[in-house]
């Protein structure tokens, strides 16, 4: 039964969130990666990014025991020796095969995302703003790894900033969710800082950044009308949806269901990255 409960703290849907990042970015070269690299880029974010997620519940497991008491941890399904080491290994072999994808990758996935990533839990995730920011930079920087993996970071620039724009919005609404737990920790994040309402007026903001963001890579020839249509209603739409019913009221559910919303609409943003080639 083990299995299943490291399974359930790697958070499987990130993971495939991650992968899917890279293939994504694969889609944008000619010719196509080789398939190993494609393999290789792949299992390098998808073991970073469990690791990563391991390391997050180790550190939360107190906050987590009110906010998500069914976690593997708070739950008592693993303990933390288990998840350390379990993290441990993750971080190792992901690392390992990023060392035969080249030195740039190596360099990211080493020297700059590991470390960040375990700075992240440490230190900065119940940080105001700090930790939303950099958790977004680390996965937006999942495109950059893959991109020069492939043998051109710069094509991974456009969909690094989109992801990080969809990623600080959905960090800062879940810190709104988590807040009775945050307060009772001490954990210095925005809600708890500067109160619920001043959030949500910061995040709706964001959201109406990232309307504008979207539309810039059509604008500037970068991608073309496919990405344009599927971008304005698969995202732009919902986007200023969730605006308005984020505006309305104050309730723990609507910002649970806005976070999973958000985890789809980035879905939407990847494929309307991939269609915006043709």
């Amino acid at each position: 039964m083990k299995i299943l409960y490291y399974y359930k703290i790697s958070r499987p849907i990130n993971i495939v969130l991650g992968s899917l990042s890279v293939l994504i970015t694969a889609t944008f070269f000619a010719p196509f990666p080789n398939m190993i690299e494609l393999i290789f880029a792949m299992l390098v974010v998808m073991f970073l990014n469990a690791a990563a997620n391991c390391v997050n519940d180790i550190y939360d497991i107190e906050i987590d025991k009110i906010n998500r008491p069914n976690r593997p941890l708070p739950a008592g399904k693993l303990n933390i020796s288990e998840v350390k080491i379990f993290a441990i290994i993750l971080f190792s072999i992901g690392n390992i095969i990023s060392f035969y994808l080249g030195i740039i990758p190596f360099i990211i996935s080493l020297i700059i995302a590991t470390p960040l990533m375990i700075l992240y839990a440490i230190k900065l995730k119940k940080k105001a703003i700090w930790g939303n920011l950099l958790v977004s930079f680390i996965l937006g920087l999942a495109f950059i790894f893959a991109a020069s993996a492939f043998g051109n970071y710069k094509i991974g620039i456009v969909p690094a900033v989109l992801a990080f724009l969809f990623t600080l919005i959905r960090e800062i609404i879940k810190d709104m969710e988590d807040v009775i737990g945050d307060e009772q920790f001490d954990a210095k994040t925005l809600p708890v800082i500067i109160g619920i309402n001043k959030t949500k007026s910061i995040v709706a903001f964001l959201m109406f950044v990232l309307i504008i963001v979207i539309l810039i890579p059509y604008l500037i020839g970068i991608y073309g009308m496919y990405y344009l249509i599927v971008v304005v209603i698969s995202v732009g739409i919902p986007v200023v949806l969730m605006i308005g019913y984020l505006l309305i009221g104050r309730n723990k559910k609507k910002y649970s269901y806005l976070a999973s919303i958000l985890k789809i609409e980035i879905f939407f943003g990847l494929l309307s990255i991939y269609l915006g080639k043709f």
